[in-house]
């Protein structure tokens, strides 16, 4: 009987597989408890492969979050800041109207991203 067995961590050598052979005449049937364990000892295996995969695509999402709001955030400081430059010079109400709206928006924004810090007692009781 021939038994593939994936040690995942539990090796030195990065993620080789080893095999447990048994050779007999008669092929060894398995026991209820044997195979509940096998099966028990698989799911928590890819179980463990999947851990480290779902961090590793945790970390990419982080890095593309971080990408994707740095090169939004630089149009966005130039369009308010051309809005401050505009507001010094002469404009029509229908300008000034646009200007005060797209810094209102800013504003808005802004207060929505500010974190409050609760701080309570370090205390014991």
């Amino acid at each position: 009987m021939f038994i593939p067995v994936l040690l995942y961590r539990f090796m030195m050598v990065h993620k080789c597989f080893w095999f447990l052979n048994r050779y007999d005449k008669d092929p060894r049937q398995f026991k209820n408890e044997e195979r509940v364990y096998l099966s028990n000892f698989g799911i928590n295996v890819v179980s463990e492969v999947l851990k480290e995969e779902l961090s590793s695509l945790i970390e990419q999402k982080g890095a593309f979050i971080f990408s994707i709001s740095h090169e939004l955030r630089t149009p966005l400081h130039s369009i308010l800041a051309n809005c401050e430059l505009m507001e010094e010079s002469k404009l029509s109400e229908a300008q000034a109207e646009l200007v005060k709206t797209i810094q209102d928006f800013a504003k808005l924004e802004n207060e929505k991203n500010k974190i409050t810090l609760k701080i309570q007692s370090t205390k014991r009781n």
